[in-house]
């Protein structure tokens, strides 16, 4: 029997929708109805984009105050309070709920906070709700997710699960199931210098993919500046850059590489995943759903600096796991030097598989089973 199924995310940054359109993308393939919503859409007198907007602006230029933010949220996330994120999002609860009165689902998933918080609000009001289920897309738990009444939370690894439980979760609501990511991460035997000549690259060069998140974030003009040193140095190199949906960032460094080969700069693309299965080494920022796709796919992996909040948490997990290494105490060359020993790069990628692993399937497992037994005996 098909489940009709809503998915729940808003436009804070291209992890949350990612990681919300690889489980519709997973419960289409296997024949059920999912629909992907941004409930700030719902309300004509908002703009959905504003919170997103909002949200990338302050990540992207003043990072510390957005992790200043952060940190206060996490310190008053252990108080006995009601986040103020739940009361911010009040009216866009109530323009949910009239959605969801006139359309009916077997089960909502949600891949952000912020819709979280409306269902919350919801079943406080005593709407009649059908399963709800929260996806983690980061290696901690962020403040105030625990105040949410989710009936159950796909937590990203087992080893955080005393994390949530700290923050007031009950352990059977916890599923370790990891981060959905979309199955074209998923490796394949390929032919890596044939990817590369697909992608307009030298098939015979080592390729170094630099990404800043679907935000373009990251002092990426000053990275550049010495990727283009060590390039004049390591002619066997050659690097993509990826500015995400930052069209000023991209003419900048355009104009920086303008007579250099060895660079290739390009914006939003929607072929991650051919670039991060060409790559020799991935350099991003600790994004939570990025760093994942790359896990997945496999890739020897280089962090960045990151913005202070959830992906300084990310960073931290990552590095611990042996499943990157990060330019914190480290330069970019020191980190591109050492991946090229085959031997530490095989090691980085036999963590990636031993920790990090699609969860996309497993949460499809669970939306079926209790979106077809309206929750009940599972939940």
């Amino acid at each position: 029997m098909a489940v009709e199924a809503l998915i729940l995310s808003c436009g804070t940054g291209g992890g949350h929708n990612s990681a919300a359109r690889a489980v519709k993308e997973e419960l289409l393939r296997r024949g059920h109805n999912a629909v992907m919503l941004d409930p700030y859409t719902l309300d004509p007198t908002w703009k959905a984009a504003h919170v997103g907007s909002f949200y990338v602006f302050t990540a992207k230029y003043f990072p510390y105050a957005f992790g200043a933010a952060y940190n206060l949220g996490t310190w008053l996330s252990r108080l006995p309070i009601t986040s103020p994120m739940y009361f911010a999002n009040r009216k866009a609860a109530r323009k949910l709920g009239e959605y969801l009165k006139e359309n009916r689902y077997d089960v909502i998933a949600m891949t952000h906070f912020y819709p979280a918080e409306m269902v919350t609000f919801l079943r406080r009001k005593g709407y009649d709700l059908p399963p709800t289920v929260f996806i983690g897309t980061d290696y901690t738990c962020t403040p105030f997710t625990m105040e949410t009444q989710c009936d159950k939370y796909v937590i990203p690894a087992e080893d955080l699960r005393d994390e949530y439980i700290n923050q007031g979760a009950k352990s059977e609501q916890l599923l370790p199931y990891g981060i959905p990511v979309s199955r074209a991460f998923e490796p394949e035997e390929a032919d890596k210098p044939e990817l590369k000549r697909r992608l307009g690259l030298s098939p015979d060069k080592r390729c170094v993919i630099v990404a800043g998140g679907s935000m373009g974030a990251g002092n990426m003009k000053r990275l550049v500046k010495r990727l283009t040193v060590y390039g004049r140095e390591k002619t066997d190199t050659q690097f993509v850059i990826i500015c995400g949906t930052n069209k000023k960032l991209q003419k900048v460094l355009t104009d920086m590489t303008d007579s250099n080969d060895a660079f290739k700069i390009i914006g939003y693309t929607d072929r991650m995943s051919g670039y991060m299965a060409a790559a020799d080494v991935f350099v991003t920022k600790p994004g939570g759903l990025s760093s994942t796709e790359a896990a997945v796919t496999g890739v020897p992996m280089i962090h960045m600096p990151s913005i202070p909040g959830c992906e300084t948490r990310n960073l931290r997990y990552f590095e611990s796991h042996g499943m990157s290494l990060s330019l914190k105490g480290r330069s970019i060359e020191d980190a591109l030097d050492r991946l090229e020993n085959g031997r530490e790069c095989r090691e980085m990628i036999r963590n990636q598989r031993r920790f990090i692993s699609s969860s996309a399937g497993r949460i499809c497992d669970l939306l079926e089973k209790i979106g077809n037994n309206d929750g009940k005996k599972v939940l």
